[in-house]
């Protein structure tokens, strides 16, 4: 039996493989060989495997029809960027707000105003859940680690109460006297 060298497998089969990769090992394959490379850019069956693993609370059935809006008019690999992009926009602005404000207890409205521009820009569904990631899942760090878990928790609270109580309030507000 001969050995068939894996850059010579069917597109396909590269497919099913690659699909199975995590997002960080990417680049590295990517780099390996121009026909990966082209596969890794072109294959939206890929990026859809990729994304569904690492962010699936994305795509639980009350997230679909705000991810399949996302969708439209982008791809998976656009859409798995966007989403590590808003992941890392909101790391740089916990470290940035643990280092300003940690001898302050709470949240100042500067922060919260800051976060809700974060936010706008990447969504708000995609920032809460990069805030879970970092409750959940932190990256650990040698600066920073606890107090980014901090204010990830309080952003969190924050957002919720802003989702929940703010609509409630307007509904009361607007009840004949």
């Amino acid at each position: 039996m001969e050995c068939m060298p894996v850059r010579q497998l069917p597109t396909e089969i590269l497919e099913d493989i690659f699909s199975l990769l995590d997002v960080e090992d990417v680049p590295d394959i990517a780099s390996s060989c121009r026909r990966f490379r082209d596969i890794l850019a072109t294959s939206n069956k890929i990026w859809r495997a990729m994304f569904e693993r690492r962010f699936p609370r994305l795509i639980q059935p009350s997230c679909c029809p705000v991810v399949k809006a996302l969708l439209c008019g982008i791809n998976w690999r656009t859409l798995t960027q966007c989403r590590l992009g808003a992941g890392q926009h909101l790391r740089v602005f916990l470290d940035r707000v643990a280092g300003q404000f940690h001898p302050v207890p709470g949240l100042p409205d500067q922060a919260m105003e800051e976060f809700r521009g974060i936010a706008a820009a990447h969504g708000s569904l995609v920032m809460r859940d990069a805030l879970l990631d970092e409750i959940f899942h932190p990256r650990p760090t040698r600066r920073n680690g606890l107090s980014r878990g901090y204010y990830a928790t309080m952003l969190y609270r924050e957002v919720q109460r802003d989702s929940v109580l703010v609509p409630l309030m307007r509904r009361f507000m607007e009840l004949p006297p």
